[in-house]
């Protein structure tokens, strides 16, 4: 019912201007209208924010078993030399106080992993506290740390080009860690302060994790292991073999238009970064045992007018630039433009900008975003996106450029019941090998996404989805389809039961992706 910016734009203006004092004040906000306001008061209210409510202790604890029927599971299946079952397990113990104190315990074995002596093989937990007098966040244990436009820190969960009217990254800052990535988290001590114009974010992290060891004396790395997986002889080896120590400061200034960020970080390693030179896409990659990364982000609000974007370099003075706006047209279409430029050698650990090939580094281009809502209940969205690798990637063997494009649309029958059909199109340049004289050739590659999604709320205590999508990779003239059903039942008050089931078949290239309904809670998706 609401666009991406008015949703946006909401959260900006009682940033600034506290809660709400009436459901009419949204005709204060930018983008929204006496139309919209007339459409949605029947499903929200506005009411007092109560000081001092006693909200006591809540929590929840999640365990779950998981069993795969993919070929990657029978592969395991089917080998002796992985020790544990073909099961995943989690379990995740989650308590707050008041909404100001909280404790949380994660642990999870993969498949083909043995729960040994010391029980799981992964762990993490945190206690947090927060808004405390001029403490915003206090995290003792695992957190992300999220900052600016994720040029120099965003880890934890990160986003490429979205179909939507803004992919600007809100600054965050420190959050409580709750994911099962091995790797890819802060652990030490992390803490926020704020004052009325000022907040600032001060961080330390000393954390082991995966890497491939280069020598046999263990001195050196190649690379950073993001599978978690801890089964063979191999894996286990390289467990934990890399000592990442971080330590890093934030420090933002927030007035009544303009908001103004800087961010300073450094990385630590107890071994050297030694990369393969006859990989030609890692001649720019980091060695060494020691980077740094400084960045400046920004804001400025001019009525319909937003400007943002970040500015960083690394330890070498690589540049990595991020830089757009967004306007509101008109009160039910919004725009954005993006620019970005990252050097082919920049290097920032832990950070997640906006980019095609999933890396802040080796990429510029231009993204064009466009939603409009002609209707109260339909929404249109779509973008265009045109990048270039000024050195080679994965799978091409030399600079190359590409474009993509996407439109979408969304209607809401009711406030539960909707129906969104999208169809995503991709040019690029791809890797062609000919086994008989081993030439490998670069060419053109056209890749098809098409997903229709469809929600309802049948009753009070039953609500599906259902989702169906289908590529094709023209390289490979391959096709991958999927297709997913998701059926909720709510037995009693804050209990329910959720069912799923899913078939799919597709290649690397051909990857797909769902969309669950309550991604907060889920540990792993394995599609």
């Amino acid at each position: 019912m609401l666009s991406e910016f008015q949703v946006l734009s909401l959260w900006d203006y009682i940033q600034k201007n506290k809660p709400l004092l009436s459901i009419w004040e949204l005709t204060a906000v930018l983008g929204f209208d006496l139309k919209d306001v007339n459409a949605i008061q029947q499903y929200a209210t506005v009411m007092p924010v109560k000081k001092n409510q006693k909200r006591g202790v809540k929590g929840y604890i999640l365990a779950k078993e998981q069993y795969g029927e993919t070929r990657f599971d029978d592969s395991i299946a089917n080998n002796s030399k992985y020790p544990g079952k073909l099961n995943r397990t989690q379990l995740k113990i989650k308590t707050e106080v008041n909404n100001k104190y909280g404790i949380s315990l994660v642990a999870e074995k993969d498949p083909g992993e043995k729960i040994g002596c010391n029980g799981f093989d992964y762990y993490s937990g945190n206690f947090v506290v927060r808004d405390i007098k001029r403490i915003k966040t206090l995290v003792i244990g695992d957190y992300n740390t999220r900052f600016g436009q994720g040029l120099v820190l965003w880890n934890g969960a990160g986003y490429g080009v979205l179909s939507s009217s803004s992919s600007r990254k809100r600054n965050t800052g420190i959050s409580p860690y709750y994911g099962i990535n091995e790797n890819t988290f802060c652990r030490g001590i992390g803490i926020g302060l704020k004052t009325s114009y000022l907040n600032i974010s001060v961080f330390g992290s000393r954390h082991k994790i995966d890497a491939l060891v280069k020598d046999s004396l263990g001195n050196s790395v190649s690379r950073i292991i993001e599978t978690g997986y801890h089964r063979t002889e191999y894996e286990l080896t390289n467990k934990h073999s890399l000592t990442h120590s971080l330590y890093g400061i934030n420090v933002d200034t927030r007035f009544r238009i303009v908001n103004i960020g800087f961010t300073a970080a450094m990385h630590l390693f107890d071994k050297e970064f030694i990369r393969d030179t006859i990989l030609s896409r890692e001649k720019y990659s980091f060695v060494g045992r020691k980077n740094k990364n400084i960045g400046m982000h920004y804001f400025i609000n001019l009525k319909n007018l937003d400007f943002f974007g970040e500015f960083a370099i690394d330890d070498s003075l690589h540049p990595a630039v991020l830089s757009g706006f967004e306007a509101m047209l008109s009160g039910n279409t919004g725009l954005s433009v993006m620019f970005r430029n990252y050097d082919k050698a920049y290097n920032a650990f832990y950070s997640a900008g906006l980019a095609q090939g999933g890396i802040t580094r080796n990429e510029r281009g231009i993204l064009v975003l466009l939603e409009t809502k002609p209707d109260t209940m339909v929404t249109v969205k779509g973008y265009f996106d045109y990048f270039e690798h000024p050195w080679v990637v994965y799978g091409v063997s030399s600079p190359s450029n590409g474009y993509s494009l996407s439109l979408g649309t969304t209607y809401d029958f009711s406030y539960d019941q909707s129906i969104n059909v999208q169809y995503k199109y991709t040019q690029s340049l791809h890797d062609q090998s000919y086994q008989e004289s081993g030439i490998v050739n670069v060419q053109e590659n056209i890749k098809h996404v098409g997903r229709i999604v469809y929600r309802a709320k049948v009753t009070d205590k039953w609500q599906f989805n259902t989702q169906a999508i289908a590529s094709r990779f023209s390289t490979e003239n391959t096709i991958g389809y999927a297709i997913f059903q998701e059926l909720e039942c709510h037995i009693i008050k804050e209990t329910s039961i959720l069912f799923r089931y899913s078939v799919f078949d597709a290649t690397y290239n051909n990857k797909l992706y769902l969309y669950v309904t309550d991604a907060t809670n889920v540990f792993y998706t394995a599609i």
